[in-house]
């Protein structure tokens, strides 16, 4: 039996998600999340983002570096980006974390494409805020960037980072 079949070694993180072909083109690269406010914003979803985990058919997942909290940047079940916990991040899960895209948006899609986002405000409270996504500096001087630095009010422009 594959390893992959009981949750764990190289095909794990395949076989526990929606496949779609659409993410074999998507370049993921490092992105920074500038600007999210209130009671979840700062602490919790503002920071530098790694990419933790690749797959041709998956999205990736995008760890946050030297946060207070262990927070996920990943696609949700319900095809939302999302800033969440790893529990919330392993289930795919939706209605749950601190930022999410503020409408579905379709595989193969990266956070930085994304035109506007949601910032969990209070528990059950969500705002659009002028939070920008963007690829990290090292990633746009390595070349890997791909996508435009948006933020949530639409005015986003491409900075050279198209590929």
């Amino acid at each position: 039996m594959a390893a992959g079949m009981w949750g764990f070694g190289p095909d794990a993180a395949a076989t526990s998600r929606q496949k779609d072909a659409a993410w074999a083109t998507a370049d993921a690269c490092p992105v920074e999340i500038r600007g999210a406010t209130g009671q979840f914003g700062d602490a919790w979803t503002n920071g530098l983002y790694e990419v933790d985990v690749t797959h041709p058919e998956i999205p990736p997942v995008y760890v946050l570096q030297g946060g207070h909290f262990e927070r996920f940047l990943y696609f949700d079940a319900e095809h939302y980006w999302r800033v969440g916990s790893c529990e919330y991040k392993d289930q795919e899960k939706a209605a749950a974390g601190s930022m999410r895209s503020a409408e579905k948006v379709r595989p193969g899609t990266l956070p930085t494409q994304v035109a506007a986002w949601s910032v969990r405000t209070g528990y059950d409270e969500w705002l659009l805020q002028d939070v920008e996504v963007r690829a990290t500096a090292k990633a746009v001087e390595q070349g890997l960037a791909v996508g435009a630095a948006v933020s949530a009010n639409g005015a986003g422009e491409t900075k050279g980072y198209n590929r």
